[in-house]
C-alpha cells in the first residue's frame, strides 16, 4: 500500500499492485479480531484495476467541482493516469495522460534542424519531445532498457528524422520520427510516431557509447563487452568488424578532421586510453569472423597524480600565508615607527613547511568519465571518476603503438568550486560559444567563451566565469547528458533521478543589452594623483588596534618611555659620581700616610648607613618570617608523606649486589602490625601471670590465691612465655603453671589468630 485517503467518510488505497480500493471506514474504526490472530479481514466496497505493470505511487483528487469523482495518480513505471471513481455503469476507463521515464534517463539527443528532442532510459521507452511547444510527441517501448541514443546528423539524413538507439542487451536499433500516414483532405494533423527501420546487435552486453564520424560513413558503438563495432552507414547499416579494447567502454569520440585520417578515441572505466585507426569498408574478410587483426592502435593506462597536486596547493597556499605573516610584522613594525615606539616584537624563524597531505595512488584506476580531443595532435582531456575527480587532466599520446603503459597527465587544470565531484558529461554549444558541463551532484555548468579566438586555440586553464545552477537531484541526480538545440537558443539536461530539463538560453545580443542596461554608474575618482591612493595603507589584520585602543597604547609607552629615560640618567648621575669617588679615593692614597684621611671621614653623613642596615635587618627580618611559613608548610606535607607512607613500615626493602659476581640478596617491605595485636597480647600476658599454685586448699582448680606477674618479658622470649598457655609443644618455664580446659584452649586460640595475622 503506497498511500491512504479519506474521502467522505470512505477509505481509498492504492498499492504497487496497480489497484485503487474503497473501505468503509465505520466498519475499519470498529473493527475488532474474533480470535488469537490479531487479524481482520473484509471486502472491499469498490475497486478498480488501472492496468497490468501499474505502480500506483500517489493519487490527488481534481479541484474542479464539476468533476468530483476524477482522481488523478502517478504511475512509478512512468506515466499520469486520469481516475474515474465514480463506481457506476457510466464509469469511464483508466486513461493514461502522460508518458514518462521510470527509473535513470541514461541518454538525450537534440535534432540537427528543428525543435525536437528525443531520451532514452532504463525503463525500455524512446521519447521523442517537441520543446517549443512543451509538449510531448510520441513514445515507443522496447523489450531491453536503453543505454545509449545519437540523433543523426543531417550528413546521414538530410531530413534529420534518424535515431539511433542502444540499449543493454547489446542491440542497437535505428528509428524514424515522422507522422503517420493519413488520408488527404481528414482536416486533422497527423500525430507523430517512432517506427523501426533496422535492428542489430553488435555487443553481448550494454551498449554504452555511440558515435558517426565526421564525414557520417562510420559508425562506432562501444559496450561493456570490451570491444568496438564499425558498421558502415548507408540505407542499411552493415557491419565493418570489431576489435577488443583493454576495458569495458564509457566513451568515444571521433578526432578532428584536421588530424589527418579518421581515428576513434575510446575511453573504458579502468582508466585506459586507446586510439584506433578507422578500418576501411570492405578491406578485411568477415568470411569467419567480424574480429579485426591488424588495426593501428595506440594508448595508455591513466596514472594518477592528484596527491601530487593536492601537495603543491597545500606547499602554496602555506607559502602564502607565511608570506602574509611576513608582511603583517613589517607592517606593524612600520606603525611602531610612526608613533615613536621601540621594536620589541621579536623574529619569528620559521622552519621547512610540513605538508599534511599523504601521496597515494589508487590500486585499482580511477574510471574515465569523459574524453575529448583538444588542442596539438595527439592531445585529449580527461574527467575522470571517483579519487581523481575535482580536475580535468591533460594527456599525451604515444608516438607509436604498443604495450600500454601507465602514463601521468602533462597538466591539470582544476574545477573550482566542484568539491571534487566528477563531471560526468562535457559538450560544447553548436556555435562553440559555451562549454556545458554536468557534474555527478546534479548541477550544471556553463562557461561562456569570449573573444573571437577558435575553441581549438583555447587554453582549457582560462575558462573563466561560469554560471552554475544545481538542477537534478542533489544525491542520485548526476547528470548522464547535456546539450544544446540546433540554433543553441534551448538546453536540456537528462539525469539518473529520471528527470529531464529544458531552458531558454538568452542570445549574445540579449545578454550585452541586458549587460548594458543593468550596468551602473561609477563616480569619479577623487583622488589627485595615483601617487596619494598608493600612500594609503589598509587595514587587514583583525588584531588592529581601535582608535581608542591606539590612543592608551601610545599613552602608556610614552609613559614607559619616560620612566625608563629618568631611570637611565639617576644611573648616569650615580655611575659619574661614583668615578669621582673612586678617584678621591686614589688621590687620598696618593698622599704622605700623615697626610691621608681615614676612610670613615669620607662619611658625609654616619646616620645615613645605620638607617640602611637597620632598614636592611628589617627586610631580612620580614624575608624569614616568609620563609619560616613556607618551611613549616612543607614540614607539615613531609610529615603527612612519612605518616602514609613510611610509619606504616616494619622494614624497607634493601639490595645488597656482588661486586665480582651478578648475584644479589634484599629484604622485604613488611608492614607493622596494628594496634589491636599489641593490646590483645598484653591482656594474653596478664592473664598467663595469673595462675593458680597447686596444692592449697586441697585440690582444688578454683583457687582464689593468684600469683601476679608483674614484669612483661621480652617479644624475643614469645616461644617460652606461651607455654604456660596450653600451647602443644610449649614448653613452660619453671615456676609457672599450664593454663588447661575450656579457659587455656580460648587463650591458646586467640594467640594462634593474633600470630597469623601477623
Amino acid at each position: 500500500v503506497e498511500q491512504l485517503v479519506m474521502d467522505e467518510g470512505e477509505l481509498i488505497t492504492i498499492g504497487a499492485d496497480g489497484a485503487v480500493r474503497v473501505w468503509d471506514f465505520e466498519t475499519v474504526d470498529t473493527a475488532d479480531t474474533v480470535d488469537d490472530t490479531g487479524l481482520f479481514e473484509m471486502e472491499p466496497m469498490n475497486e478498480l484495476k488501472v492496468g497490468s505493470g501499474v505502480h500506483l505511487k500517489s493519487m490527488t483528487k481534481s479541484v474542479d467541482p464539476e468533476q468530483s469523482t476524477v482522481w488523478y495518480a502517478q504511475d512509478a513505471n512512468g506515466g499520469i493516469w486520469k481516475l474515474d471513481l465514480s463506481f457506476s455503469h457510466t464509469t469511464k476507463a483508466p486513461e493514461q495522460l502522460y508518458h514518462y521515464h521510470a527509473g535513470k534517463v541514461t541518454g538525450l539527443s537534440a535534432s540537427p534542424n528543428t525543435h525536437l528532442f528525443a531520451t532514452i532510459g532504463i525503463d525500455s521507452r524512446v521519447h521523442v519531445y517537441d520543446h517549443a511547444a512543451k509538449q510531448p510527441l510520441c513514445t515507443a517501448k522496447y523489450t531491453a532498457g536503453g543505454s545509449a541514443l545519437c540523433w543523426a546528423p543531417l550528413l546521414v539524413d538530410p531530413e534529420g528524422s534518424t535515431l539511433i538507439a542502444g540499449f543493454t542487451d547489446g542491440v542497437v536499433r535505428v528509428l524514424n520520427v515522422a507522422k503517420k500516414t493519413q488520408a488527404e483532405g481528414s482536416g486533422v494533423e497527423a500525430p507523430t510516431q517512432l517506427t523501426l527501420q533496422q535492428a542489430f546487435k553488435p555487443h553481448a552486453g550494454p551498449v554504452t557509447a555511440m558515435a558517426l564520424d565526421n564525414k557520417g560513413h562510420i559508425l562506432a558503438t562501444g559496450g561493456e563487452d570490451k570491444t568496438i563495432f564499425f558498421l558502415t552507414v548507408g540505407e542499411k547499416y552493415e557491419p565493418i568488424g570489431f576489435v577488443d579494447v583493454p576495458g569495458p567502454v564509457s566513451c568515444i569520440e571521433w578526432s578532428p578532421e584536421a588530424e589527418g585520417p579518421a581515428k576513434l578515441l575510446v575511453c573504458c572505466t579502468d582508466g585506459t586510453v586507446v586510439e584506433i585507426t578507422a578500418p576501411e569498408a570492405g578491406k578485411y574478410d568477415t568470411s569467419a569472423t567480424f574480429k579485426i587483426e591488424g588495426l593501428d592502435m595506440r594508448g595508455f593506462t591513466f596514472k594518477s597524480i592528484k596527491s601530487e597536486l593536492r601537495r603543491e596547493e597545500e606547499r602554496k597556499r602555506k607559502e602564502e600565508e607565511r608570506e602574509q605573516r611576513k608582511k603583517e610584522r613589517e607592517r606593524r613594525r612600520k606603525i611602531r615607527e610612526q608613533q615613536g615606539l621601540e621594536d620589541d616584537e621579536e623574529e619569528v624563524e620559521e622552519g621547512e613547511i610540513e605538508l599534511e597531505t599523504p601521496m597515494y595512488i589508487p590500486p585499482v584506476p580511477s574510471p574515465i568519465l569523459q574524453a575529448f580531443y583538444h588542442g596539438p595532435p595527439g592531445t585529449v582531456w580527461l574527467s575522470m571518476g571517483e579519487f581523481d575527480a575535482g580536475y580535468l587532466y591533460e594527456c599525451k599520446l604515444p608516438e607509436s603503438g604498443g604495450e600500454i603503459e601507465a602514463v601521468k597527465p602533462s597538466r591539470a587544470v582544476p574545477m573550482l568550486e566542484t568539491d571534487d565531484v566528477p563531471i560526468t558529461c562535457i559538450s560544447l554549444s553548436n556555435n562553440k560559444r559555451q562549454v556545458l558541463l554536468g557534474l555527478e551532484s546534479g548541477s550544471v555548468r556553463i562557461h561562456p567563451l569570449e573573444g573571437d579566438q577558435e575553441w581549438q586555440d583555447r587554453d582549457l586553464a582560462e575558462l573563466g566565469a561560469y554560471w552554475q545552477y544545481s538542477i537534478h537531484d542533489t544525491s542520485s541526480g548526476s547528470i548522464t547528458q547535456i546539450c544544446t538545440s540546433f540554433d543553441d537558443q534551448f538546453l536540456f539536461t537528462a539525469g539518473a533521478d529520471g528527470n529531464i530539463f529544458a531552458f531558454k538560453i538568452l542570445s549574445q545580443e540579449e545578454i550585452d543589452r541586458s549587460r548594458a542596461e543593468e550596468r551602473a554608474k561609477v563616480p569619479s575618482a577623487k583622488w589627485k594623483d595615483e601617487e596619494s591612493l598608493r600612500r594609503v595603507e589598509d587595514i587587514e589584520s583583525e588584531d588592529h588596534y581601535s582608535i581608542e585602543d591606539a590612543k592608551q597604547k601610545a599613552e602608556h609607552d610614552k609613559m614607559m618611555r619616560l620612566a625608563e629615560e629618568k631611570k637611565m640618567k639617576t644611573r648616569r648621575t650615580i655611575n659619574q659620581l661614583r668615578r669621582q669617588f673612586h678617584k678621591l679615593l686614589e688621590q687620598n692614597a696618593e698622599l704622605p700616610e700623615h697626610a691621608q684621611l681615614d676612610r670613615m671621614e669620607f662619611e658625609l653623613d654616619p646616620e645615613n648607613r645605620t638607617e640602611m642596615e637597620q632598614m636592611t635587618a628589617e627586610r631580612l627580618k620580614l624575608v624569614h618570617r616568609e620563609l619560616d611559613w613556607e618551611k613549616e608548610k612543607h614540614t607539615l606535607a613531609l610529615h603527612k608523606l612519612k605518616a602514609r607512607f613510611k610509619d606504616i613500615l616494619m622494614s624497607e626493602r634493601l639490595v645488597v649486589h656482588s661486586f665480582e659476581t651478578g648475584h644479589q640478596v634484599s629484604t622485604f617491605r613488611l608492614g607493622k602490625l596494628s594496634e589491636e595485636y599489641y593490646q590483645l597480647r598484653r591482656e594474653m600476658e596478664q592473664r598467663q601471670s595469673s595462675v593458680v599454685e597447686p596444692g592449697e586448699f586441697g585440690s582444688t582448680r578454683e583457687s582464689t590465691d593468684f600469683s601476679i606477674k608483674a614484669a612483661r618479658e621480652s617479644e624475643d622470649e614469645d616461644d617460652t612465655s606461651q607455654a604456660g598457655l596450653g600451647i602443644p609443644g610449649a614448653v613452660p618455664k619453671k615456676g609457672q603453671v599450664q593454663l588447661t580446659g575450656r579457659l587455656g584452649e580460648k587463650v591458646a586460640k586467640a594467640l594462634r589468630k593474633a600470630e597469623q595475622a601477623k
